[in-house]
This record gives C-alpha cells, sequence and structure tokens, in this order.
C-alpha cells in the first residue's frame, strides 16, 4: 500500500502530553543534594532537617531512590522550617511512586511519595556515630593495605634497581689527545680547492671509537686500537660527489703506525679474490694493480705505501681507486682519490695524483716534532 505524503497532519498527534504532577504528603525523603541522608519535605518545599540514611532497625531497608529532579535542584535550602517536624517511627518505604504522563518536555515531579518516619534524636546521634567510627576503621585498614603493598614492592623491586658494585675495575678511557687540532692542518683544506667543491669533515670523521681508518680487503686491523685521534675531511663536487678524502690519524706511539703499515702490507698480499665486507661496507672483491707511486718524488722523512685497484661490488658495478698512506712517527694519513683516471680537479694548486700526494706529504714532513715523535 502506498502511503500519501501530502495527507494533512493529525492535530492531535502533534500536541505533546501534558505532565500531571503529583505531589507527595509531608514526611522525610532521600535527599536530592547529598547521598546517603534524608531530607524532610513540607508537602510543598524542602527543609533544613537532615538526618543519616538507613534503617534504624538494622534491617538494611533504604528508601525507594527519588525519580526525575526538583524543578530547581540548586534552590538547596540553608534554614530550618520554623517548626521541626516530629521524629516518627522509622519505617521501610512501601510501593508506590509520583504518577506521570509521559511528555516530550516532561517536568519532574517531587520525591515519591511515600514518608518514612525519622528516628530518635537518640538514634541518630548513634547512627553517626557509627558512621564516624566505621570511617575511622575504613580509614585504618586502607593504611594498613598500602603499607604493606609498598613493603611487598621494596621486597620485590628488581635487583638492577640496586646500587652495584663493580667486582673489576672499569676500563680507563683514552684522553684526550693534545694534538688532535694539529691534524687539520695536513688534510685537504676550502682553499685548497675551487670554490666549486665543499670541504668538510664526514660523519663522524672526528671519533676514533667505532669509525675505521683502514678497511683494506675486510682485513682486521689491531693497530686500530691504538689510535688517539682522528680527522677525516672529504671534498665534495656539486652534485655531491665525493673526489678526494683525506683521513689524518695519531697513534698512541711510533710502534703503532708501523705496525699499521705491516698490516696494509699483510691485507694486500693476502686479499681474498671473491668479495669480503669492510667494517660498515658492502662486500667488494678487490683486484690489485701494480703499484702507482715507483715513480713519485719521494719526501725525505715521509714514508709512503700506496694502493691501485679496483673494488667489484655483488652487482658487478666497479670503481676504481688509488689509496696512498704517509706516515711520520706517531702520524699515518690516507689520500683516496675515487677518480683517478686522468687529470685531477686542482689541489693547492697540482693536478696529477703524484703532486696532489706530494702536498700532503710536504704538509706532514712540517709537522712539529712534538706532535710526530712527543707524547
Amino acid at each position: 500500500m502506498t502511503e500519501h505524503l501530502d495527507r494533512p497532519p493529525d492535530p492531535a498527534a502533534s500536541t505533546p502530553p501534558t505532565v500531571t504532577p503529583v505531589m507527595p504528603p509531608p514526611g522525610w525523603y532521600q535527599d536530592p543534594w547529598a547521598v546517603g541522608q534524608r531530607r524532610y519535605w513540607t508537602g510543598s518545599t524542602w527543609t533544613a532537617d537532615v538526618f543519616p540514611d538507613g534503617s534504624p532497625d538494622g534491617s538494611g531497608a533504604q528508601a525507594r531512590p527519588m525519580p526525575g529532579r526538583l524543578a530547581d535542584p540548586a534552590a538547596r535550602p540553608t534554614v530550618a522550617s520554623p517548626v521541626p517536624p516530629a521524629a516518627p517511627q522509622w519505617v521501610p518505604p512501601t510501593a508506590g511512586t509520583a504518577t506521570v504522563t509521559p511528555s516530550r518536555a516532561a517536568v519532574a515531579p517531587p520525591p515519591p511519595p511515600q514518608p518514612a518516619s525519622a528516628p530518635p534524636r537518640s538514634e541518630r546521634l548513634r547512627s553517626a556515630a557509627l558512621l564516624a567510627a566505621g570511617l575511622v576503621v575504613g580509614f585504618l585498614v586502607v593504611l594498613w593495605v598500602v603499607n604493606v603493598v609498598a613493603g611487598t614492592s621494596r621486597s620485590t623491586r628488581p635487583a638492577a634497581a640496586r646500587p652495584v658494585t663493580p667486582t673489576a675495575p672499569a676500563p680507563t678511557p683514552i684522553p684526550a689527545d693534545p694534538a688532535q687540532s694539529a691534524l687539520a692542518k695536513i688534510v685537504v683544506q676550502p682553499a685548497d680547492v675551487a670554490a666549486t667543491f665543499t670541504v668538510g669533515p664526514v660523519l663522524g670523521g672526528r671519533q676514533v671509537g667505532g669509525h675505521p681508518s683502514l678497511d683494506l680487503c675486510g682485513a682486521n686491523f689491531a693497530s686500530e686500537s691504538l689510535r688517539t685521534a682522528r680527522l677525516q675531511v672529504s671534498a665534495v663536487d656539486t652534485v655531491g660527489t665525493e673526489v678526494l678524502s683525506t683521513e689524518a690519524v695519531r697513534y698512541i706511539s711510533v710502534d703503532a703506525t708501523a705496525q699499521a703499515f705491516a698490516e696494509l702490507r699483510e691485507a694486500a698480499a693476502g686479499c681474498p679474490t671473491t668479495p669480503v665486507a669492510s667494517p660498515g661496507e658492502p662486500a667488494f672483491a678487490t683486484r690489485f694493480n701494480p703499484a702507482p707511486d715507483t715513480a713519485w718524488p719521494q719526501a725525505s722523512t715521509v714514508e709512503r705505501l700506496a694502493f691501485d685497484f679496483v673494488a667489484t661490488n655483488t652487482s658487478g658495478e666497479t670503481q676504481h681507486v688509488i689509496g696512498v698512506y704517509l706516515r711520520r712517527g706517531r702520524v699515518l694519513e690516507g689520500v683516496y682519490f675515487l677518480r683517478p683516471d686522468g687529470s685531477q680537479s686542482p689541489v693547492a694548486g697540482q693536478t696529477s695524483v703524484a703532486d696532489i700526494v706530494g702536498v700532503f706529504a710536504g704538509r706532514i714532513a712540517q709537522l712539529p716534532a712534538a706532535v710526530t715523535d712527543g707524547p
């Protein structure tokens, strides 16, 4: 059946029902403002007379909760009624509520019509005293439980949270090397290259721990633990490609740099033909070409060790590299040419690999003996 949407509305259906409040007779009712007590209702208004809720005969009977709310719940009484009501005998409430006709905008009626007699004054005082005593006992019980729980928590606290006396002395850290600043004099400088290059320390370039200096062929270099200071600085072109890297390192002794050179020779001589991973680097297979420095000029006080090799990763990509290591006393410097083929971008006016290496060898030769041989 199709409903007609243009049918006129039924006037009776749109008229809201009315509310017929039923005013309860005077008596003691559940307090609309405070839980756990009774307040006296005169039949038209509330008074300031109250007494603790509950049945004085010990039956535990409670009055029926008041339905709805007062028309003005904020109008809380502030003074007692002129004539205090009599204290009737307490009687548990019986069934019965105010008669309310449902409405969309219902106005809440007064409290329920079934009154309950107030207990005698002596009973009210006794109830109040019992209530206060119960609160004190309850507080003491809660306090005892909290103390027990806190004590248990302290006794079961993990041992890690307690101070632990070390059974072995902590390792003595290597003090800061006073010659650290001298390393900045022998690495590549911004003034060495064209203004289009960016020169600066690499990530972690000033740190020793966790940042290796020697990583040829994935070999183990025990001399790494003998370093006291380090500075690695690179020159990067306009597209972000690193073209030259210099790494100045100071060791704990002259013998330590000699050990580093010996380990480099051993790593090259025993380099695997298969890809191996260096610390922090992907796996590469390294193929050595003849040493590139046989015809290079030699600085009289600086020892040199040069390698020319091609590194091939597991994807077949190759990179040609020339790595040159310079040593004088406690100082070792690595100069890494990452694009060694052909003429080089000028470094301090030099454009060949041999001459650029000569620039850094000359700077090492000019270091004071306090840096190269001192403590």
